[in-house]
């Protein structure tokens, strides 16, 4: 098991209608399923694509927060469509906020 870099005493879940990134990102009410960190070469992003594509038709929200090397394999396929409800957003601190 690889622990998270994160300190439990300071990061801790709370409900959505208190969190303020669901409240801007319009994620209230809807089911999501968050990707959070780096998308590198060895980050199995197929997996996770191909999940959002079978589930695009159930009222799923899919969301990306990140950045990476395989970000240019998943844009595109974002772009294209066929995967649903998805949004991607980069990192605030290195490019434009949203891209999807």
């Amino acid at each position: 098991m690889i622990h998270s870099w994160a300190d439990p005493d300071w990061i801790t879940p709370l409900p959505k209608r208190y969190n303020s990134f669901a409240h801007q990102h319009n994620l209230i009410d809807t089911f999501t399923v968050l990707y959070s960190g780096n998308i590198g070469r060895c980050h199995d992003m197929d997996t996770i694509l191909e999940t959002a594509r079978l589930l695009q038709h159930d009222s799923i929200q899919f969301v990306f927060v990140g950045e990476g090397q395989n970000e240019k394999i998943v844009l595109p396929t974002l772009r294209n469509g066929g995967c649903g409800t998805v949004n991607f957003y980069p990192t605030k601190t290195s490019k434009n906020y949203p891209i999807l």
